[in-house]
């Protein structure tokens, strides 16, 4: 009789094919994207999924490495910076203005 066996593979390929376009689809809110542009960031898809990737030089070094963040960690790294800014802002001496004290 006809055996089905060797054709079973080929639904894991097609299910690829189709998880693909709706990955990419998903697309992440426009104010993150701009949110991470305005930090330096530009997008990158893999697998699916979003990454907010930047190229920074490793301090003490002059080799540039571009660390790549999912939108999670983005988020939470944004509110980190605005944090600090605002600590900044806030604190009595001004930032700097401190500094050889």
């Amino acid at each position: 009789g006809a055996q089905e066996a060797p054709a079973a593979p080929a639904p894991a390929i097609v299910v690829h094919f189709i998880d693909a376009p709706k990955a990419t689809a998903n697309l992440p809110p426009a104010d993150v994207l701009k949110k991470a542009r305005d930090a330096g960031y530009h997008t990158k898809v893999s697998h699916g999924i979003v990454y907010y990737c930047k190229v920074d030089a490793d301090i003490g070094t002059h080799f540039q490495t571009e660390k790549c963040l999912d939108e999670e960690q983005l988020l939470t790294n944004l509110r980190r910076l605005d944090e600090a800014r605002d600590q900044l802002r806030n604190s009595p001496c001004g930032g700097s203005a401190c500094a050889g004290k």
